[in-house]
């Protein structure tokens, strides 16, 4: 998890000053705008495709700048988690750059009733005063960057942005969003290209996971050794879960057959015994609530967990100390 150390927003830093950002929002997942496309075979909605082998490619000519990256943000989000390089093989991400150091900002943005097209929306934006710098780890996986430190001083941030919107322009407002900046300002160079590439990138509303490395048929418990089966369909079968020290049992199955949540609890207790759910990806047999914490950050290890799904879009739902209910889409 890389941190950002943020200070907080003073109300006496109110002198506002506006820009226009506008975002694209044909994609179901995010409203995304870019200053410049700089390579229209790799465009900036690869980014939120769910598919670690596409990428968003910018390039550092001349010295010149890399084009910003605006993307909107989910209510309450405490992170971005970015595949920072090609994801498509280990071969093409050492080939590549990455960038190194990002710089992020995020802007108070409201849409004006109206100011909307076919494609996108435009918004009448306020840059927060602090910006901060991320050094990205040059590794072929997804880095969480927390966004916690920022809370505080955003929520005084929205009033005062709001207050002066309606003092400023008098038009009514469609929509409130805080839109995040994404700067690339230095890279790790490819060992063959000058491109710099990010596979994905996604907030605390989305786990995303590889491709699958096994091909599961059907799941059985083996009781006698509390041991959860998978039967592939290549033939054979392997181990899914076990735990000798634990009462496993079956909660629920996603209606695709790609997720698993099971119960755990204690082999023996006297009174109220605490049941753990933990969420089974079946496309390589991997327990991913350490990737719930890490990419969300409000979700607690163990607590209850159920799907939805929506739209066929599927979800598991669980519940915070702070906000209640949220969901978080299941992508594979």
């Amino acid at each position: 998890m890389l941190c950002l150390m943020v200070p907080v927003y003073s109300l006496a830093q109110n002198n506002l000053d506006w820009k226009e950002i506008e975002l694209i929002d044909t994609l179901s997942y995010t409203s995304f705008g870019v200053n410049k496309l700089e390579n229209p075979h790799y465009p900036p909605s690869q980014l939120f495709d769910g598919n670690f082998k596409t990428c968003w490619v910018s390039k550092l000519k001349n010295g010149n700048p890399v084009p910003s990256l605006f993307v909107k943000m989910p209510d309450n989000t405490k992170t971005v988690n970015i595949f920072a390089g090609y994801g498509k093989t280990h071969d093409l991400y050492y080939q590549n750059s990455q960038p190194k150091t990002i710089k992020l900002s995020i802007w108070g943005a409201i849409n004006p009733d109206g100011f909307v097209s076919e494609v996108g929306a435009l918004y009448k934006s306020v840059k927060y005063p602090e910006d901060t710098l991320v050094h990205v780890i040059d590794t072929f996986d997804i880095q969480s960057i927390n966004l916690s430190a920022w809370q505080t001083g955003l929520a005084n941030f929205k009033n005062d942005v709001l207050e002066a919107y309606n003092s400023t322009f008098k038009m009514p407002m469609a929509e409130f969003c805080y839109i995040l900046q994404l700067e690339i300002l230095d890279e790790w160079p490819g060992t063959k290209y000058g491109d710099i590439c990010i596979s994905e990138l996604f907030f605390g509303d989305r786990l995303i996971e590889p491709e699958p490395t096994i091909s599961v048929d059907s799941i059985y418990f083996n009781k006698e050794e509390n041991t959860l089966m998978a039967g592939l369909k290549n033939k054979g079968s392997i181990v899914l879960y076990m735990d000798i020290n634990a009462i496993i049992q079956l909660g629920e199955i996603s209606e695709n057959r790609k997720w698993v949540i099971l119960l755990s609890m204690p082999p023996k207790f006297e009174g109220r015994s605490e049941t753990t759910y933990l969420l089974l990806n079946l496309s390589n047999g991997e327990m991913v609530n350490h990737k719930l914490q890490t990419y969300s950050q409000d979700y607690i290890y163990g607590s209850p967990i159920y799907f939805e799904e929506t739209d066929h879009v599927l979800y598991l739902v669980y519940e915070t100390l702070e906000d209640g209910l949220r969901k978080i889409e299941l992508v594979d």
